[in-house]
């Protein structure tokens, strides 16, 4: 279970420009830093915790659709003819069976 480090009053003691850091330890190690630039009531109406903004997703199409005039989103990567080709090479469901049964392939996740 997890268990929060910090107090349950942490958030008390913050002040505006109060500078803040966070570590990203997944594999990349990146490092944030977090300004205060204000600090204000909470509205009664917005249920929190709640996204502010999130990054969307770079689709990338299939390379054979597209040969057959279509616009389909990629949801496969074949790793043999990625290593063959030494770049991604993404495929949709359809391609990926037809084309790359006996390969070894694995979903993409955006």
């Amino acid at each position: 279970m997890y268990q929060d480090p910090y107090p349950p009053d942490a958030l008390e003691h913050i002040l505006e420009y109060d500078t803040l850091s966070y570590t990203d330890d997944f594999g990349d190690n990146i490092q944030y830093v977090l300004k205060v630039k204000a600090i204000g009531l909470c509205e009664r109406v917005v249920k929190y915790l709640h996204v502010v903004e999130q990054s969307k997703p770079r689709y990338r199409y299939c390379p054979d659709c597209k040969a057959e005039g279509k616009q389909e989103i990629t949801t496969w990567i074949c790793f043999q003819c990625s290593t063959k080709n030494q770049r991604d090479v993404l495929v949709c469901a359809e391609h990926v069976g037809s084309e790359h049964e006996d390969h070894s392939t694995e979903p993409v996740t955006y």
